[in-house]
Formats: structure tokens, C-alpha cells, sequence
């Protein structure tokens, strides 16, 4: 996998992660993420979740997106700049009622990250000849492994407080785009 990572084109200007570390942790399950310092975490369970290398490569090529926009630090600015700003509004550092709105932002601007990754990675996949489904296959069994229905069509509820956009919605948009 680490050989294969090293070998895919990347979009101009866009450098490798620093470091492809490859972990176990029982608590967190199947996943994968992006440290601020541009190194990638693969944890044993999404390899072994996965049904191919590609799909492997598929949420590689997405944390790449992360750590190519800098997400990580991208969200702590935010979350800094954000949570002072509703302290200030609000007048009460302590408040409970000035952090709902700070988290509400935050989620957005996660979810906004997620999507962006996405793209990131279904375009590193196309410059490589790797079909963009292969993601999409992957957060199908990621859905599933968490319990997670996924073949909502018209399911217009919005969880707030979630990090991630839908599922079902990212997976039609890989799925659709050419």
C-alpha cells in the first residue's frame, strides 16, 4: 500500500504525506485521518474492511485532500476564532448557550472539509485510472460497519452536530461525477 501511495500522480503542487503510519485501535474501529503535520494514519480495521487495495488507496488519496488544505489546522483556527467570538457575543465565557452555536459552525465547517477531501481524493483517483467508485465502496462498508443506514434516497433529516456530511450523499456525489 505504502509502494502504491508512493507511485499515484498527484494534482500539480500537491506533496506527499510526510509519513503513512499504519496503526491499530480497538476503540476508534475502522478509519483513517490526517495529523496536522501531514502524516496519514491508516488503522488495521479499514484495511481489513476494505475488499481491495484501491479502495485502500481510494481513502488514502482522500486524507491526502485533508492534509493538502490543511484542514487540521484549518479547523483549530477556526474553532479558536469562532468559540471567542461567541464568548465575546455572548458575554460569558462559561456559557453553555455560547458554545452550541460555536459547535454548530464547527460541524459545517467539518462537513465542508469532508466534501472537499472527497473530491480530492476522486480526482487523484481519476488521474490515476482507479475508478472514483472505489471510495464510495468504501464508506458503503464503513456505513454498514457502523451500523449506519445508507440507502435513504429522500432522507432530508440533517444531523447538526455531525462532522461528516451524509453518507448516502457522498456517495451519490462520487458516484455521479464523471
Amino acid at each position: 500500500l505504502a509502494s502504491r501511495l508512493g507511485k499515484l500522480r498527484l494534482p500539480a503542487g500537491v506533496s506527499r504525506p510526510t509519513k503513512l503510519l499504519f496503526r491499530s485501535s480497538e476503540a476508534m474501529g475502522p478509519n483513517a485521518f490526517a495529523l496536522p503535520g501531514g502524516s496519514i494514519v491508516v488503522l488495521d480495521k479499514i484495511v481489513n474492511l476494505s475488499g481491495n487495495d484501491e479502495e485502500i488507496l481510494a481513502v488514502m488519496a482522500h486524507e491526502m485532500g485533508h492534509v493538502s488544505e490543511r484542514h487540521a489546522l484549518r479547523q483549530m483556527l477556526q474553532a479558536s476564532v469562532v468559540g471567542l467570538a461567541m464568548a465575546w457575543y455572548v458575554g460569558d465565557i462559561s456559557s453553555v448557550l455560547a458554545t452550541a452555536p460555536a459547535v454548530l459552525l464547527e460541524t459545517r465547517y467539518s462537513r465542508d472539509f469532508e466534501r472537499r477531501a472527497d473530491a480530492f481524493g476522486a480526482n487523484v483517483l481519476q488521474l490515476n485510472g482507479i475508478p472514483r467508485s472505489r471510495l464510495a465502496d468504501l464508506l458503503e462498508k464503513l456505513a454498514q460497519a457502523h451500523g449506519g443506514k445508507i440507502d435513504a434516497e429522500n432522507d432530508d433529516t440533517v444531523d447538526y452536530f455531525s462532522t461528516h456530511p451524509n453518507t448516502a450523499e457522498r456517495i451519490r456525489a462520487l458516484r455521479s461525477r464523471r
